[in-house]
């Protein structure tokens, strides 16, 4: 009976490295040019930085447009951008399923996009 929490603990452990490890690979691949297509016809043209900032732009079906900026994070499987150009500042949190250097498929209140590299 000892050995399942020394059994939980260790998987625990191997999970936190795995996911630190995911994260570092995205941290590298991340800065740069992304857009997303957007369903009804807008788009959203992001650019994150090495140091980790981001700036963003929508353009919506209607044409009318927003500028976004702040700082962003790579943690725990998830991406997360603060948006300091709004009062207050807004945190969103998206869960990233899945990535590659072209690719990056994040989720978020049940609705799965996919931002693609520029």
């Amino acid at each position: 009976m000892k050995t399942f929490p020394i059994l939980l603990c260790a998987m625990a452990t191997l999970l936190t490295a795995c996911n630190h490890g995911r994260d570092a690979a995205i941290r590298k691949i991340l800065p740069g040019d992304w857009h997303v297509e957007m369903a009804g016809g807008g788009k959203s043209e992001s650019t994150y930085s090495p140091t980790g900032d981001f700036k963003c732009h929508v353009t919506f079906a209607d044409g009318k447009d927003m500028n976004m900026s702040g700082r962003y994070e790579v943690k725990g499987g998830f991406l997360i951008e603060t948006v300091t150009s709004a009062t207050p500042p807004v945190v969103m949190r998206f869960q990233i399923i899945q990535s590659d250097d072209r690719d990056l498929v994040v989720e978020k209140d049940g609705v799965k996009t996919t931002i693609k590299k520029t």
